[in-house]
């Protein structure tokens, strides 16, 4: 392959179909809301009793992946319809008034209260996460995967650090409820986008659509899904056993993940790290994802799950980083690793599950991401009581396991059918 065709197929032929333009915009937005809240909350609570933190994130993790997503995508797949979606949209707008409601009115001290917050925000992201997976589904060709997923995974990055950096500066600057508003909207809105786009590209005999009216043709091509009502709200947790290599591995790069975002306002606070310097430092990675994307989008078209093993290699030298090096060095140095770290794990196992074109399939990484973030939250975060360096040695140990996991499978078999 060329140069030339190879930086095509990387960085422009992901955006030749308007529609996929849109969505990655679409997934910047909601990358921003979501995290933004996730950042904002988790450090606000974050004090020296972890209950409320931990409390929010165990009703955020278990309710969220484990029960709503999962539910939302089967509930997707039985009906398709403008009902369904237009349900979604109210369920985020009730999301948002209870969320105004209930942060005026808890006590950030009290785990009961946080854990109810949890549930108020799991009510506005999961809706445009199952919205945005069902677009992905549809839109990710078997020609261009890698790279169309790669670039969906950098643009979610830019909005996930966007977020994170407008968390911090709100916290560190301007509290108050005004910046939670902003990010439920930045989600309520793609969201709708998003349903509106998919309803009327189901039907490709409708010229007569938002998008054609603004000049933007609807794609020719793509998986068009169709709705089966006897779907099971159990078929997700049926597929676990379907196929083990690859739900293991998704339980450990939803842990993995977890542990380098979500779960980082908690052991950097606990660290002496501020909520500005952690959300503006995050912002590094920005770059290191802009350079690693193409390579990575190459390797997973090779289809011999290279990028997984590298991925899983450079997560366990980040933690060794903490180790040798001065936190501020080993921060630095980490935030980048990690950057390159999640995009190639992300590419590697999201396309995978993308390629098997269900919603069940993606019902059932919910659910793996669900209880591999539950058991770092468990076993990994108690760990913060103990001298720093066991939490380092555990963190490197799952992505060890992991690596040992992916060796021990032919990644080509590890592919949702």
């Amino acid at each position: 392959m060329s140069i030339k065709t190879f930086l095509y197929k990387s960085l422009l032929a992901p955006f030749t179909s308007p529609e996929r333009a849109l969505l990655y915009i679409c997934a910047f937005l909601g990358a921003f809301g979501s995290y933004g809240l996730l950042i904002y909350l988790a450090f606000d609570y974050t004090q020296a009793n972890l209950s409320p933190v931990i409390s929010f994130f165990m009703s955020k993790i278990v309710v969220s992946h484990i029960i709503i997503a999962p539910a939302i995508l089967i509930f997707i797949r039985r009906y398709l319809n403008a009902q369904v979606f237009g349900g979604l949209n109210i369920m985020q707008w009730i999301g948002m008034i209870g969320l105004v409601f209930t942060m005026t009115a808890i006590d950030t001290s009290d785990p009961l209260d946080t854990f109810m917050i949890g549930l108020v925000i799991s009510m506005i992201t999961e809706p445009f996460f199952a919205v945005y997976q069902m677009m992905m589904i549809r839109l990710t060709t078997d020609e261009n995967r890698g790279h169309e997923v790669s670039m969906a995974e950098l643009c979610l990055k830019v909005g996930i650090v966007s977020g994170s950096i407008a968390a911090g500066l709100m916290l560190t600057f301007f509290p108050g409820i005004v910046f939670l508003i902003f990010a439920a909207m930045c989600l309520i809105v793609p969201t709708f986008i998003l349903a509106v786009m998919f309803i009327q590209t189901q039907n490709m005999d409708d010229k007569d659509s938002v998008m054609e009216r603004a000049g933007m043709p609807m794609e020719t091509k793509g998986t068009v899904l169709v709705a089966d009502k006897s779907v099971s709200f159990l078929a997700p947790f049926k597929l676990l056993f379907k196929d083990v290599p690859m739900a293991l591995l998704t339980i450990l790069q939803g842990g993995m993940s977890a542990l380098v975002t979500i779960y980082a306002p908690i052991w950097l606070k606990v660290l002496g790290f501020s909520a500005l310097a952690t959300s503006m430092v995050l912002g590094m990675q920005i770059t290191a994802r802009f350079l690693v994307g193409p390579f990575t989008g190459w390797l997973y078209e090779k289809g011999k799950g290279q990028e997984l093993f590298l991925a899983s290699a450079i997560f366990s030298v980040s933690w060794l980083l903490w180790i040798v090096l001065p936190y501020a060095a080993a921060f630095t140095g980490a935030v980048i690793l990690w950057a390159i770290y999640t995009h190639m794990m992300n590419v590697g196992l999201d396309g995978r599950w993308y390629a098997g074109k269900t919603l069940e399939g993606m019902a059932c990484r919910e659910v793996c991401f669900g209880i591999g973030r539950l058991a770092l939250l468990v076993i990994l975060i108690p760990l913060l009581a103990l001298p720093a360096f066991v939490f380092f040695l555990s963190s490197m140990a799952v992505g060890i396991v992991f690596i040992v996991i992916a060796f021990a499978f032919d990644s080509e078999r590890n592919v949702t059918k």
